[in-house]
């Protein structure tokens, strides 16, 4: 079996934002903060799984006079996401009891609202954020009592852009997919050190230097050591010198040689 590890993810944070302004800043990427326009995010989430996809849609197969199948016809699709808050406070209570008051609870009178689900893994950050809106309910009940904390489900229904049926705008750390390193041949004399650089490139198409992050290692250390990139040639021969970071390896060594 083979597979990229840095391609997997178990979210070890989860946050729910919730605005009720419908033209409300997004982010500019993964990497910049939630907008002052969002707020708080909801707060403590119930449970280990921290949400539920679900996907509903009408499914109908047509068949020819003979019986054969020729068709399967796909319509009425329908995403909701379904989550436990734990917290009373503001946000959660505006979900909760919307249209109601300090003091009052009225009946709830849901209005749509922008929603951003957003996850982290280390130093990953995965964000959905709805391109249209969501109108989020009370789903079933709740218990409260002195044995267990209060936790209440909730389900927001995604509606998506109707021209270009959107449903989510996605913001992501990107995702490393290779590592070159320059230059690739070094001539060194005994106890002489030089600079080897490891640039990456990410799936979005953009580079970062990371020379001082990645994982060095050398062929023969008996013939050059390398450390955060400094290459120093200890004794005759020749030695290759490599890198790797996030599952990722460098894609050629720079060989090293006497000068």
């Amino acid at each position: 079996m083979t597979g990229t590890p840095a391609n997997t993810a178990v979210w070890s944070e989860f946050d729910i934002y919730v605005s009720t302004d419908m033209a409300v800043a997004l982010p500019a990427s993964a990497a910049a903060a939630m907008p002052v326009g969002w707020g708080t995010p909801v707060g403590f989430l119930e449970g280990d799984d921290a949400i539920e996809v679900g996907w509903e849609r009408s499914d109908e197969l047509k068949f020819d006079h003979n019986g054969n199948l020729i068709r399967k016809i796909r319509r009425n699709f329908a995403e909701t996401i379904k989550f436990k808050v734990m917290e009373d406070n503001a946000k959660t209570r505006a979900l909760v009891h919307p249209g109601s008051s300090a003091g009052q609870l009225v009946t709830p009178v849901v209005v749509p609202v922008k929603l951003c689900l957003e996850a982290h893994d280390g130093t990953k950050t995965y964000r959905r954020i709805t391109d249209n809106y969501a109108e989020i309910d009370v789903d079933g009940g709740w218990s409260e009592g002195a044995s267990n904390l209060t936790n209440i489900p909730l389900i927001a229904t995604i509606f998506p852009t109707i021209a270009t049926k959107v449903r989510w705008i996605e913001q992501k750390t990107p995702t490393l997919v290779s590592i070159a390193l320059t230059p690739l041949t070094l001539g060194l004399t005994t106890g002489q050190t030089k600079q080897v650089v490891a640039t990456g490139t990410f799936d979005d198409a953009s580079t970062q230097v990371l020379t001082d992050v990645v994982t060095w290692a050398s062929s023969d250390i008996a013939k050059a050591t390398v450390r955060f990139g400094d290459v120093t040639w200890v004794a005759a021969g020749s030695a290759n010198i490599t890198c790797s970071y996030l599952g990722v390896s460098s894609t050629a060594p720079v060989v090293v040689t006497a000068s």
